[in-house]
């Protein structure tokens, strides 16, 4: 028994011991009382624009990640995690360097991307972020990991200048140090029953007797504590991800908000002034043409350009992406479309036209992009519609807002005023669809097609006398003063939004519509 004793005695004091390091080493060195496990510091100096990691790095979820950077140059550090599309949209074909490995401690392998080495656009601030800081010195956040790939980003705060910080990354566990602790109390306490049991004596007695059930059933309860215990600190042990493909709203309802609410105060500010500067800040693409067109006739005029489209209290509708260019839709006295073709880009209003007298607009809350053929060729036959006039046989299939039937009617006055002077020898006003529409499906069934008619007239005369705008918009950009030789051309854009009820449930019918000259001239 002497021999079995001190063997036994002395497998625990060794196991003890191992124990007793281990669960020393976690809570005291590796982990700590805030429960994280940190990489240490490394000095990673590049290039390139940001650094980022892989979308592949963080593939568990449940504990909550921590980056703390320091900047070496004296300039503020940005920290950020946004979700793997978002992240590679803002940084696209940038030089940026990628994080592709944290070893422990204190190793990071990276990848480095090669490409332009402009300014980024500046990230503080962007809508889409997860969760941000920026600031001089050391900064630090703190995310709790979800699941999917998602990507932290490391750059300079103005997004222009290279990389140069001292960067550390953690992972907060809940309840690891009280985990560690516990290893280490089980480790004590294996090196405090070995001990008992090297120095315990036998019996003078001829037979031992058995121990009380009690202090069997007492010893037995210590690792059954040990191991709920453990099993209590390890609840928040990373998970495996699952998702592979994330997806968010275009906007949320706070962002749409703000976007809105500040369209309206440049909107209005840029027209009293005709601020081109300034209006291009929250418009883009051809809204941005009409608005130019729009202040051009005001200059002609010496006074401001007429009010913009409103959207205080509008309805928003915000679709489901995963990808960009992304959209969203805002109803209100107005319709208008916001687009943004990348991450780095703000939202611009691509369209707007005030909503008809009378005109039915189907609600677009919970409203989805749902651009299509049929919506495509139903924008084409309507262009058909218009070039032919009213008595087009198409007329029977769509439903005209007042404002569509006086562009018609002005069309065909032209053209009979055209037609009795002989010295026109060709009048052309060719109406035709400048981009695929922008389809949003409403939860009633009917869809919204948001698109553009360019119109362009070309009055062709047999060069016998000058011929020159007398009446319309026109005369704003080519006042009636000015004659031309042999003809005359302009161009004019209309915005139109198609209410398209469900097959067989009658005609699509103009719900909103606006025109605007861009320009007029001659040759």
């Amino acid at each position: 028994m002497r021999v079995l004793r001190g063997v036994l005695g002395g497998l625990l004091a060794v196991l003890g011991l191992l124990v007793t390091i281990v669960g020393a080493g976690a809570a005291f060195w590796l982990i700590g009382p805030d429960d994280t496990v940190y990489s240490g510091e490394q000095h990673l100096a590049v290039q390139g624009r940001a650094l980022v990691t892989s979308p592949t790095l963080i593939d568990q979820h449940g504990p909550t990640l921590h980056v703390r950077a320091r900047s070496l140059d004296g300039k503020p550090v940005f920290l950020g995690v946004g979700r793997n599309f978002d992240v590679a949209s803002y940084i696209g074909t940038y030089a940026h360097t990628s994080v592709v490995q944290v070893k422990y401690p204190v190793a990071f392998s990276t990848e480095a991307h090669t490409g332009p080495t402009t300014p980024l656009p500046v990230p503080v601030g962007l809508d889409w972020w997860l969760a941000q800081t920026a600031g001089p010195g050391k900064q630090s956040l703190a995310w709790p990991i979800q699941d999917g790939p998602y990507q932290a980003v490391v750059m300079p705060a103005d997004g222009g200048s290279p990389v140069d910080v001292q960067l550390e990354f953690g992972i907060e566990i809940p309840h690891a140090f009280l985990a560690a602790l516990t290893v280490l109390l089980i480790g004590l306490a294996l090196l405090a029953l070995s001990w008992r049991t090297l120095r315990r004596r036998p019996r003078a007695a001829p037979e031992e007797e058995a121990a009380p059930k009690q202090h069997v059933k007492a010893g037995a309860a210590l690792p059954m504590v040990a191991v709920l215990t453990l099993a209590t600190g390890c609840s928040g042990l990373p998970e495996q991800n699952t998702v592979s493909a994330l997806s968010r709203p275009a906007v949320t309802a706070d962002t749409a908000k703000q976007i809105l609410t500040r369209y309206d105060e440049v909107a209005a500010k840029a027209a009293r002034t005709r601020d081109l500067k300034s209006i291009s800040t929250v418009e883009g693409d051809t809204r941005l043409d009409q608005t130019r067109g729009a202040y051009q006739a005001a200059t002609a005029q010496n006074g401001p350009a007429a009010p913009p489209d409103v959207f205080a209290q509008a309805v928003v509708a915000a679709p489901t992406y995963g990808s960009y260019p992304m959209l969203f839709a805002a109803a209100g006295k107005s319709l208008g479309l916001w687009n943004r073709r990348s991450a780095g880009e703000p939202w611009l209003l691509a369209l707007a036209a005030p909503v008809g007298a009378g005109a039915k607009v189907p609600s677009i809350a919970g409203a989805r992009e749902a651009n299509s053929d049929a919506t495509a060729a139903t924008a084409a036959r309507f262009a058909e519609y218009v070039n032919e006039g009213l008595k087009s046989p198409k007329a029977k299939t769509f439903t005209i807002s007042p404002e569509v039937a006086s562009l018609l009617a002005n069309r065909a006055g032209r053209k009979a005023s055209a037609a009795r002077q002989p010295m026109i020898v060709s009048l052309g006003d060719q109406f035709s669809v400048t981009a695929r529409p922008s389809t949003l499906q409403t939860t009633s069934g009917e869809a919204l097609a948001f698109f553009n008619l360019t119109e362009s007239q070309v009055t062709a005369t047999d060069c016998s006398a000058p011929i020159h705008w007398r009446e319309g918009a026109e005369t704003l950009f080519s006042p009636a003063s000015r004659g031309y030789r042999c003809g005359l051309t302009a161009s004019t854009l209309h915005s139109v939004v198609l209410a398209i009820p469900a097959k067989g449930k009658g005609n699509p019918r103009v719900v909103a519509f606006t025109s605007q000259v861009l320009k007029a001239g001659g040759y």
